[in-house]
């Protein structure tokens, strides 16, 4: 067994079968490969999530679970809803809607001063008891939740531990953060100081792409304390992917949900323009997991009927099925913004299966570069540039039947398996004075 223990905070963790929770969970699979030995402190989650409201549920297991393996350890807490979300799970969410807002905005700008106010106090209580027969080296907490960080510095500092900050994605610097109304102005003002404090104080501060860390360490970090830990994609899962056969239908495959900044409507209106020039066109656009983000689906719908026999929305499923279903694809999307620099967790998944990826519309950063390294991006800086790829990319699948690009570079840097390892590296060298 590794000698170097340590202690993570993750809310998101299978079952749940987020994106988010992928991450903590292949440092679960593979740390103890590289001398760590990962505790992982997160909730219980029951195995089928079809809503928000399954998501504020009791758990169904009252009891802690602690699954203790050689190569890891896992302890699940139970979660029971606070007086908002018994409110929300009692009368919906269309009633008692001001009370549900009041009490957010509390716990909001509130739990990472005092812990006991917000909804994930069980898991910092539950840690602070157990913390001390663990024995861990240190510890780490990956966000969001980004209270997780707040939960990580006052253990650090309680019981001498260095501590890890892990950013999934940006905190106060995330660029949906860019119209804010007055109360998420001040909740905005009270996380900055939170994080800034957090910071400080870190050993060691990890993202997911290398823009978040542009974008939080100018002050507050020396270099040395910083480290890119891309996510990727599982090359076990890979390997074992079924040859795509042809598709009856030219199939676009979009993975995960949607966010504000993104383009899709650019997107939708290449797609819209390509239609209607090739009316006959056997062309669907599929969005795997999105069915259980209504509004996102109320979204796409909406921006045109013409499209409306041309999109697919599915339930989640587990992440071997997605990656199956991406392999079986004729072309991938991804979308951003120019200048957004978001590097998308999906972008990763994309990667193996050779397939044109489509992005729209260009970022000028991050997802560029990627996909300039590994030769499958197809760039979309507007509507019109969707519809002329959409359009060669068709023309090839009914020549040949195939779209594959069979000229692309290697992904192997970008697996889970490599960036597990590059996470190792950094923790087994944190100065523990």
């Amino acid at each position: 067994m590794a000698e170097y223990r340590i202690l993570i905070l993750a809310y998101d963790f299978p079952p749940n079968l987020s994106i988010g929770g992928q991450r903590p969970w292949y440092w679960a699979k593979y740390l103890n490969e590289h001398g760590v030995y990962p505790i992982i402190v997160t909730r219980h989650w029951e195995s089928s999530l079809r809503s928000a409201a399954d998501c504020v549920k009791p758990s169904a297991s009252q009891a802690v679970q602690d699954l203790r393996q050689d190569t890891h350890r896992i302890i699940r807490i139970p979660f029971n809803p606070g007086l908002r979300d018994r409110i929300f799970l009692k009368y919906g969410d269309s009633k008692r809607r001001w009370i549900r807002k009041v009490l957010s905005f509390v716990m909001t700008i509130g739990e990472n001063l005092f812990p006991r106010i917000g909804d994930k106090y069980f898991l910092y209580r539950e840690v602070k008891q157990r913390i001390a027969s663990l024995h861990v080296d240190a510890i780490m907490a990956t966000g969001e939740p980004f209270v997780l960080h707040s939960f990580a510095s006052r253990l650090g500092k309680q019981f001498n531990l260095p501590v890890i900050l892990d950013y999934r994605d940006g905190w106060t610097t995330n660029q949906e953060n860019k119209s804010l109304s007055f109360a998420e102005q001040l909740i905005h003002l009270s996380h900055r100081f939170s994080e800034r404090k957090n910071l400080t104080s870190a050993s060691l501060v990890t993202a997911a792409s290398p823009s978040y860390l542009k974008n939080i360490s100018t002050e507050l970090m020396q270099r040395e304390r910083s480290a890119v830990i891309y996510n990727g994609y599982d090359e076990e899962v890979a390997n074992h992917l079924k040859p795509s056969g042809v598709n009856g239908t030219f199939t676009i495959a979009y993975a995960g949900r949607l966010y504000d900044y993104q383009r899709l409507e650019s997107f939708l209106e290449g797609l819209r323009i390509f239609l209607t020039h090739h009316a006959s066109a056997k062309i669907k656009v599929v969005f795997y997991g999105m069915s259980f983000y209504p509004e996102m689906v109320k979204r796409v719908k909406r921006f045109h009927q013409s499209l409306e026999d041309h999109l697919v929305f599915t339930e989640r499923i587990t992440y071997s099925g997605l990656m199956q279903n991406l392999h079986s694809a004729d072309a991938l999307l991804l979308l951003s913004a120019p200048g957004a620099d978001w590097l998308s967790a999906k972008t990763f998944d994309y990667l193996p299966h050779k397939k044109p990826i489509l992005l729209v519309e260009g970022d000028q950063g991050v997802l560029e570069r990627i996909l300039e390294e590994t030769s499958l991006g197809f760039i979309c800086n507007n509507a019109n540039d969707v519809s002329s790829y959409i359009k060669e990319l068709y023309e090839a699948w009914v020549n040949t039947g195939k779209t594959e690009i069979e000229d692309a570079s290697s992904s192997h840097a970008y697996t889970r398996q490599a960036s597990t390892k590059q996470l190792a590296d950094y923790l087994l060298n944190i100065n523990c004075v």
